[in-house]
């Protein structure tokens, strides 16, 4: 789904500079620092199941254990290419498992329905994880492609897509990048969002299923670059936190 990231990933982790950021594999130097900022925001049942697949991850590519933030992460997903036997927990996955709880509603109609997010769906059952029909169909709604015959409003499109969605707690939200082409707007990466006391945020995230869970700390407004950089799309892209797009 994502394309080329993993070059840049790595150059971000080791010189730690880009846009002030500062990058974290979710390892066991860091794991309860994590989980400790998750805990303020997630139930226990959710955090625990999340917990759960972090570890998985993270003892089937059992060079995370050994470095303190400067894993090689080429490495990691050569490794893992070979390691998680089909356990293929992506980004939108992620995302979706952390914020589900603080979700109200999202009610945005759409009459596309990609069948990825149909096969992602049930994916969630190789871990425990069982949906129920009203988190399917927000999962499906938040994520699937909109197809366009015109996308110079997309824009508007998106505005009116994520003021519908309702998050119960301010702190915790979601990011999701989308990528405009010239006839669909498509998710291409999604996260959690925490906004931290000092004017910066946390994202936890995982940028594929063979990439390893990280944090990333780093100010909002430079949010937008960030990703542009880390990305490789080949559309524009538009950044939403929640209700909010980011320019």
């Amino acid at each position: 789904m994502i394309r080329n990231l993993i070059f840049i990933l790595v150059f971000l982790i080791s010189a730690n500079s880009l846009h002030s950021q500062d990058i974290r594999i979710i390892n066991n130097y860091n794991y309860r620092k994590v989980n400790k900022l998750l805990e303020k925001y997630i139930d226990s049942e959710t955090l625990i199941t999340w917990n759960k697949i972090v570890k998985d991850y993270n003892f089937r590519i059992h060079n995370i254990s050994k470095s303190n933030y400067t894993t090689n992460i080429d490495l990691i997903k050569n490794t893992a290419s070979l390691n998680l036997q089909g356990r293929y927990f992506n980004c939108r996955m992620n995302a979706f498992l952390l914020i589900k709880s603080n979700i109200i509603e999202f009610n945005f109609m759409d009459n596309t329905i990609d069948p990825f997010t149909e096969v992602e769906v049930n994916n969630y059952e190789k871990y425990g994880i069982k949906l129920n029909e009203s988190d399917k169909y927000i999962y499906q709604m938040l994520f699937s492609t909109i197809y366009l015959s015109d996308t110079t409003n997309s824009i508007d499109i998106l505005k009116q897509k994520y003021e519908k969605l309702k998050i119960k707690e301010s702190s915790i939200n979601i990011l999701i990048v989308n990528e405009v082409y010239s006839n669909a707007i498509a998710v291409t990466h999604v996260a959690l969002v925490i906004e931290n006391d000092d004017e910066t945020i946390s994202i936890i995230e995982k940028l594929s299923p063979f990439d390893p869970f990280v944090r990333v700390k780093i100010k909002k407004n430079n949010v937008f670059d960030y990703y542009k950089e880390l990305l490789s799309s080949k559309g524009h892209i538009v950044i939403s936190i929640g209700n909010e797009i980011l320019w």
